[in-house]
């Protein structure tokens, strides 16, 4: 919602308006921002006000979740992730379950979808099979988390510049998202808060 109501901005103005900028407006500053015409700024207004019932039910929700969600100290531990607040520390935590059922850090980081799935025989590729395979929720949390961690942690920037260098975007944020899945499962076993010369020496 947030996005067709950005993308309806940009298409009208030419510009980018954050969503907040267009909700906190009144009917005639809308008119005003969007163009001569009045049906702009009503069609804007819909969206707008849905945006805000929504994260309102959605702040309900996760009160309600955290009434009856058993924290252990590992949550606490995963909040010093960079880039990891109280949701994603939440869906990681609740999404991967308890950590000692991965028998080794490739088990948890395969599980979080943070690994490539390809299928070679003979060193030739045969296919991306199992693509499905694990749990959608950590592997957004951690991807996130990723571009976060970008904004406040000049180590995991450098390390995907480097990464962006030699491929593109998208896989330098999967190879973020892998060492932060790789950090959490041994934050969680060991009980430890991150430790920045272990992920990136």
């Amino acid at each position: 919602m947030i996005l067709s109501l950005q993308n309806l901005a940009l298409r009208q103005t030419g510009q980018r308006m954050d969503w907040r900028t267009l909700r906190d407006r009144s009917d005639e500053e809308r008119t005003e921002r969007l163009g001569d015409h009045d049906c702009p700024a009503f069609v804007t207004s819909a969206p707008a006000d849905l945006i805000q019932l929504l994260r309102e039910k959605i702040k309900r929700f996760a009160k309600k979740v955290l009434e009856h969600a058993h924290l252990k100290p590992a949550y606490t531990c995963l909040l010093t992730l960079p880039g990891v607040g109280v949701i994603l520390a939440r869906t990681i935590m609740l999404e991967t379950g308890d950590i000692g059922r991965f028998e080794t850090v490739g088990d948890c980081t395969s599980y979080c979808r943070c690994v490539r799935a390809t299928h070679t025989s003979n060193g030739k590729n045969k296919g991306k099979h199992n693509r499905k395979n694990g749990n959608a929720y950590p592997a957004w949390a951690f991807v996130e988390a990723a571009h976060q961690a970008l904004k406040t942690c000049p180590q995991a920037k450098r390390f995907y510049d480097h990464k962006r260098a030699q491929r593109h975007g998208a896989l330098a944020t999967k190879a973020l998202a892998a060492k932060w899945s790789k950090a959490a499962y041994y934050m969680r076993q060991r009980q430890e808060t991150f430790d920045l010369t272990r992920v990136f020496g």
